[in-house]
């Protein structure tokens, strides 16, 4: 007992907050009260039962003080948001790694959009929890009730830190051949407001796209693979939550991160992959933001924001699509459609001005050939056209989120997923509402009728009664 108690102190493999710990605590209180009270106090207290109370208070108030530093999560001075790392270990050598990712993540974060966020580490025991309620979370997913209790235990730990992503997981010490290496399995969980189901849909491709969930390092490493990987996570974290703040309103901050994200690829060929995608989301953002402004009164930000597209957009097909879509915004449809046209010509095969043409039609109450769009929409496809889908979607949400009478927002975004990115599942939904919105309406007649042939398909997919 003695050479593993001495083992557990010396190789820093102690921490207050096990079980074991307590035991030992509360063996060394026990044992320096025994001592004191042998060579001391039994000359002025001789009761025995005195005694056996003051040792049962001190075992309460080392219990409590014990259970105070299990549960303790060290939380932000003030109100801006974290980043937290919950990461299982067992040995001192693990916790140093960890130790190494939070600080290069903390040295880094700066540099990518994220200097008002604190990087947070939750102690050992709340990390072990976490990640069995997270585990118990995918097994019992289906249950309701698992699944609610779980999600409660996640909210409370997010509100605690203020927080906006919780890196989570295992590191393990292994033997790769005759080499020591660590395993790292982590994942990530993300704090957003609810939302779409289609922004949700959003979020876990980009989630997938950026995120690696396994990595190896050398245990000998000279921490140039903790630097590397440290950067990779620093610039996931990043990337999720500027995804984050398009879908929050937050444009100023996503701004921001695609800035500094585009400037961290230039040098890094491990990163160019994401140069389009950085390039697409930062273009949005601009537009979001100079929207969001302008229609707030921000008339500076707006200016601001819209000089920024301008000189972002590379060549003349862009800046005609942002013109129309300036025009659009100030229901000046007529010049809208015009600067639409003037794309055509120009697109070289990139088919987004049809999704600007579709939107400007129905806008002009031009239904018959908005629905000749929706078909060439439908039986044409082009390179970038997933990344269009996306900003579709986006801008549709927002327009619905400000003006609950604009339904087309329905059958765009089911039909898109329905047709585009083949997801009947969730396409089912916003085509009902449409569909149920519109029904009766003549102004909707053309779409409703769209409408309904999707959900036709949709029933016989589902194999259930048409209801349409």
């Amino acid at each position: 007992m003695s050479g593993n108690l001495t083992a557990t102190v010396l190789n820093k493999d102690f921490n207050f907050y096990s079980v074991k710990s307590l035991w030992i605590v509360a063996l060394f209180v026990s044992a320096g009260y025994f001592i004191l009270l042998t060579t001391y106090l039994i000359d002025y207290i001789d009761q025995i039962s005195i005694h056996i109370g003051i040792w049962i208070i001190s075992m309460i108030i080392v219990f409590l003080i014990w259970y105070r530093h299990r549960n303790f999560i060290k939380t932000p001075k003030n109100d801006h948001p974290s980043i937290f790392l919950a990461i299982d270990f067992n040995s001192s050598q693990e916790s140093d790694r960890i130790a190494d990712f939070e600080q290069y993540i903390r040295d880094q974060k700066n540099g990518y959009g994220l200097s008002k966020t604190h990087v947070l580490r939750i102690n050992p025991h709340l990390s072990k929890r976490l990640l069995t309620e997270y585990d118990s979370y995918v097994a019992n997913y289906e249950d309701p009730v698992s699944r609610h209790k779980c999600e409660a235990f996640f909210n409370k730990m997010f509100q605690k830190v203020n927080g906006k992503i919780a890196i989570i997981g295992t590191i393990k010490s292994r033997n790769r051949g005759d080499e020591p290496v660590f395993l790292l399995d982590i994942k990530i969980l993300i704090q957003h407001i609810d939302t779409t189901r289609e922004n949700k849909l959003l979020l876990n491709n980009t989630l997938h796209d950026v995120w690696k969930d396994r990595r190896t390092i050398r245990a000998n490493d000279d921490s140039t693979e903790i630097e590397i990987n440290s950067r990779e996570m620093t610039f996931a974290v990043a990337y999720l939550i500027g995804v984050v703040s398009i879908i929050e309103g937050n444009s100023a901050l996503s701004s921001k991160i695609w800035d500094q994200l585009e400037s961290k690829i230039i040098d890094n060929s491990e990163l160019s992959k994401y140069k389009e995608k950085l390039n697409d989301l930062n273009n949005l953002t601009c537009f979001l933001a100079w929207r969001s402004a302008f229609y707030s009164g921000r008339m500076n930000d707006a200016i601001q924001f819209r000089s920024k597209l301008r000189s972002r957009v590379p060549n003349e097909y862009d800046k005609l699509l942002i013109m129309a879509q300036e025009k659009v915004e100030q229901k000046d449809w007529k010049t809208a459609l015009e600067l639409t046209n003037k794309c055509i010509p120009i697109s070289e095969s990139n088919g987004t001005w049809r999704y600007n043409k579709f939107y400007i039609l129905v806008g002009m109450g031009k239904f018959r050939e908005a629905e000749d769009i929706w078909h060439q929409i439908l039986n044409n496809t082009y390179h970038e056209e997933l990344d269009t889908i996306s900003q579709v979607i986006t801008y549709n949400n927002y327009k619905l989120s400000a003006d609950p009478f604009h339904i087309q927002t329905h059958f765009i975004i089911g039909s898109l997923l329905l047709k585009k990115l083949s997801s009947p599942t969730l396409a089912y939904e916003p085509l009902n509402k449409f569909y149920e919105a519109s029904n009766g309406n003549e102004r909707w007649k053309i779409l409703n009728s769209l409408s309904k042939k999707y959900l036709e398909e949709l029933h016989e997919f589902f194999g259930i009664a048409n209801k349409a």
